[in-house]
């Protein structure tokens, strides 16, 4: 049975899980982010919008996906098992002063100094 898994077409998103594919030994150049579909080994990868990966794995017509905390709870998919990948992006304009960056209930929360 293949697994089917989603990634990202566009987006900061999409650059991370790419990385992280090619860092785990992945071919990562058949991605060209128009919804193309590569099948290595066991695992079927397919490109598509962050939004429909969501819906898509609340539906079950796919087995995983990297999409965002916000997709989680918009699309209500708190109950199935997450991998938290610890990857926290800010503009560079809007990049908090942190006191300290906590993780609670699949969230990373920044909390300002003072």
């Amino acid at each position: 049975m293949i697994a089917r898994v989603a990634i990202p077409s566009r987006g900061r998103l999409r650059d991370f899980a790419l990385e992280l594919l090619k860092q785990a030994g992945f071919t990562t150049s058949l991605f060209d982010g128009h919804g193309s579909r590569a099948i290595v080994n066991e695992l079927e990868f397919i490109e598509m919008r962050p939004r429909d990966a969501a819906a898509w794995l609340g539906t079950g017509r796919i087995n995983g996906a990297f999409i965002s905390t916000d997709l989680v709870l918009e699309e209500d998919l708190g109950h199935l098992a997450s991998l938290p990948l610890g990857k926290v992006y800010f503009k560079e304009e809007d990049v908090p002063t942190l006191d300290e960056v906590t993780f609670d209930e699949g969230c990373y929360k920044a909390h300002r100094v003072g």
